[in-house]
């Protein structure tokens, strides 16, 4: 499931940009976007990326409420994102930072706020898309949409979460925008295996 939802992203960011100029790597199970590489940065000068380009893509997936550093882990926390993204920018970098689903449940933090703590977080780190992922429904589809609506200062897209009575997705399926004279596409797919239990469950699919 998790691997077919990070392939499914990543194609389509792949075919409707070709140009990944700072994607990273692999996910690191619980890790900020699998950017633990970024733990070298700055201590000698192999460990700096080649140039970048004009235009960079962060991208976190399944952090399930890992938001601080932890060295045992090797967990980065959402902190040393923001001071990366920063960093690039300082670097006059173009910086999209974007999460796969599954940010907002996993720990205490996430349990007792239904997700809004995480949500916080994320615009506090300068996210700028978001989609969903099967446990970011785990407090509800109204509470997802509350958190969607009033909460983050990012915008969620999905193309297969869709409201049945309208047969409309109830997020933008997509958006197109335009960085330094390159139209970037971001498709939002939330893995099919989603299972709604909510009592709403038969108003969405």
């Amino acid at each position: 499931m998790f691997l077919r939802r990070i392939w499914a992203i990543m194609l389509c960011i792949v075919l409707c940009i070709g140009i990944l100029a700072g994607c990273s790597g692999e996910n690191n199970n619980g890790t900020v976007g699998g950017l633990d590489w970024l733990e070298g940065l700055g201590q000698t000068d192999s460990s700096e990326p080649e140039d970048l380009g004009e235009l960079v893509i962060l991208y976190t997936n399944d952090v399930h409420n890992v938001y601080d550093r932890n060295q045992n882990t090797g967990s980065l926390g959402y902190g040393a994102l923001a001071a990366y993204r920063e960093e690039l920018e300082e670097k006059d970098q173009t910086v999209i930072l974007i999460d796969g689903g599954d940010a907002m449940q996993g720990s205490t933090a996430g349990i007792l706020s239904q997700g809004a703590y995480m949500v916080d977080i994320m615009n506090e780190a300068g996210y700028v898309f978001a989609v969903p992922g099967n446990h970011d429904f785990d407090f509800g589809v109204e509470n997802l949409l509350k958190l969607a609506d009033e909460v983050a200062e990012f915008s969620f897209l999905c193309c297969n979460f869709v409201d049945l009575s309208t047969g409309k997705a109830v997020f933008a399926p997509y958006v197109i925008e335009e960085y330094n004279g390159v139209q970037v596409a971001f498709i939002g797919i939330t893995t099919p295996e989603t299972v709604l239990t909510e009592p709403d469950s038969g108003r969405y699919g």
